[in-house]
């Protein structure tokens, strides 16, 4: 009776675990497919913003840039912190700016482009081709380097434990990993 108790709690045990390990792995396949996903629209958004300036519909553009930019922060803000919540595109900035996501350059061109989108699009003002192809290189610029950030493998886990590894980096020898 004894065996047969420990042997349904190790089965009981083993199948929690296997379980789990299935449920990671589908998660995590379901996250590089919307990823994926993600960069598809990215890039076609950018091929659109583009030919818009070129057949000089600017304000179309900058609209465009607009969802290429709200899109990359939103996915990178969400892979760095787990949180899916809207966020105004303004708070949006805010937030992948205080996660160092974005620079403070960056934060200041970004803020520019969402200034004329705005305007744009609640004032009905005029959007010059500068303007459509300065939105255009900032959002590109802006998928560049959330990509490269993405794509860190280590990304995650050097920002949950930056503190031990810069202690480490420093001299403290402490392994890093445990």
């Amino acid at each position: 009776a004894l065996w047969n108790t420990l042997a349904a709690i190790i089965a009981g045990v083993l199948t929690s675990l296997l379980t789990s390990t299935i449920n990671k792995t589908i998660r995590k396949k379901n996250s590089d497919s919307k990823q994926e996903e993600n960069r598809k629209k990215e890039i076609e958004l950018l091929t659109r913003a583009e030919h818009m300036i070129d057949e000089g519909h600017y304000d179309l553009s900058l609209l465009e840039s607009g969802k290429i930019m709200e899109l990359s922060l939103r996915q990178a803000v969400t892979l760095a912190t787990g949180e899916s919540k809207m966020f105004s595109m303004h708070n949006l900035i805010q937030r992948a700016h205080k996660l160092n996501l974005v620079s403070d350059s960056d934060l200041e061109h970004i803020n520019s482009v969402r200034i004329l989108r705005n305007n744009a699009t609640h004032l009905d003002s005029k959007v010059t081709k500068e303007q459509a192809v300065q939105a255009a290189t900032v959002a590109k610029r802006l998928v560049k380097t959330l990509s490269f950030v993405r794509d860190i493998a280590g990304y995650n886990w050097l920002r949950v434990n930056r503190s031990e590894a810069i202690r480490a980096l420093q001299g403290n020898n402490k392994p890093l990993l445990k």
